[in-house]
């Protein structure tokens, strides 16, 4: 399958920034409407989040997700960590964090990715490299959400992501540009940083693994002091009419522009929202009524505590 007829390109990529944000909003709005806004108390009111602050713990979780991923006895690769961040993303992208324990569903991203990634790792072995939990409560916790999670993603588990157009773009640039002269595994590892970074912005949401690539090389070659407008334009462009490729120009642009400009984690405010988040669910309100709700029962420490 190509990326073109995929349902990554169908269903989870959007035409912008704001249109990722409203859906953010309608998430929180729905769960705030379903646990019954009249029901709750002036007290618990003050707890709900706000659709940002739920991002902003998103967020931080994607961040929690590299971590787990690298605590293996063999790290896990980048291909494994990229299709459970972009799992993740997509599941709070509709469901509120309020719902839905972001642990349970991060651990359960991981697990999942491993299996679609065909990375073979067993759930004894995953939950005994687990440092967040008992092995037992790891495994029930993978059991219990694994299909969830799925169900979530519309059972839409396969990713493409942007790792071998990389290599593609900077062989290519090799092979035409003949004055373009730079070291290649310098430029790749610069390109392979700046899609990291890009995994933590929902740069994943709106464009397409050949256009993040693209501007994956792009930045790693002008760090190396070179210019590739003569490549993009008279090359990889040659044949679009004008209007597509000023439309492909400002969108490598506003790319770049929203990797450059990641919003930044600050541990003191991931506290309060993850403080409150508990005041939350302790409330009288959410304890009588959580028996209706798909999302996790249990109050539990996050892995960020």
């Amino acid at each position: 399958m190509l990326f073109s007829t995929s349902t990554q390109r169908k269903f989870w990529i959007f035409p912008s920034i704001d249109e990722v944000r409203n859906l953010r909003n309608e998430a929180n709005s729905e769960f705030i409407n379903k646990i019954g806004i009249k029901q709750l108390s002036e007290e618990e009111a003050r707890y709900l989040l706000t659709p940002h602050q739920e991002y902003k713990l998103s967020l931080a979780y994607e961040y929690e997700i590299k971590k787990f991923c690298m605590s293996f006895p063999t790290p896990l690769p980048s291909f494994v960590i990229a299709t459970s961040m972009i799992y993740f993303k997509r599941f709070f992208l509709h469901n509120s964090i309020m719902e839905y324990n972001p642990e349970d569903i991060m651990i359960t991203c991981i697990f999942l990715a491993c299996k679609v990634e065909e990375y073979y790792v067993s759930i004894q072995n995953f939950s005994s490299y687990c440092k967040l939990m008992p092995k037992e409560a790891c495994e029930k916790i993978v059991r219990d959400n694994e299909l969830l999670v799925m169900l979530k993603l519309h059972y839409h588990l396969t990713i493409y992501k942007p790792y071998k157009a990389v290599d593609g773009f900077l062989l290519d640039i090799r092979t035409r540009c003949k004055d373009v002269k730079f070291n290649f595994e310098r430029v790749q590892k610069i390109a392979l940083e700046f899609i990291d970074r890009s995994l933590h912005t929902d740069v994943f949401l709106l464009y397409s693994p050949s256009q993040i690539a693209l501007a994956a090389v792009l930045h790693s070659v002008h760090r190396e002091g070179h210019n590739l407008d003569e490549y993009v334009l008279t090359i990889l462009l040659h044949d679009v009419p004008q209007e597509t490729m000023t439309k492909v120009i400002e969108q490598i642009k506003k790319l770049r522009k929203l990797v450059k400009h990641q919003e930044k984690i600050n541990r003191n405010e991931i506290a309060d929202i993850e403080a409150r988040l508990r005041a939350f669910k302790a409330t009288t309100t959410w304890r009588s009524r959580n028996s209706q709700f798909d999302g996790d029962s249990q109050d539990s420490e996050t892995c960020m505590d």
